[in-house]
């Protein structure tokens, strides 16, 4: 089961994305919604996720903070920012600091099916990475 992180403070946009078939038979579901950075953070010290789904935007909770310090840290994992409504600089700020994806409702389960497909594969190739290194270390000392 894959754990999501919603910090969203827009009961639209939470109900947007909660209205998606997707959650569930995915593996994915919505583990906490936060509605600040500082709440997001606090979570993320003492839990682990696997995809944080961040609002952003001139009237959202600061996504691109917490994205911005993901980064700079390599903390946490992938983030999607999402909004309301449509702003390019917060779509071009994401892209600046690595988000997922920056998406906007009508949210469609497809998107959401192929970002899931993205951590999947991500996930596998982390893995095999790390069984090539175990198997590397366990032969040089034979």
């Amino acid at each position: 089961m894959y754990k999501i992180l919603c910090l969203i403070r827009n009961p639209d946009l939470l109900a947007s994305l909660r209205g998606l078939q997707v959650w569930g038979p995915s593996g994915f579901t919505i583990a906490a919604v936060v509605q600040t950075r500082e709440e997001a953070q606090e979570r993320l010290a003492h839990s682990r996720y696997d995809l944080i789904i961040a609002e952003a935007g001139p009237n959202g909770p600061d996504g691109i903070g917490l994205l911005r310090r993901a980064s700079r840290h390599h903390q946490w994992g992938p983030v999607l920012l999402c909004s309301a409504i449509p702003d390019y600089p917060t779509a071009r700020q994401a892209v600046l600091y690595g988000a997922w994806d920056y998406l906007v409702p009508p949210f469609r389960d497809v998107d959401f099916i192929a970002l899931f497909g993205r951590l999947d594969r991500d996930a596998a190739t982390a893995e095999a990475v790390c069984l090539c290194a175990q198997d590397a270390i366990l032969t040089s000392f034979e």
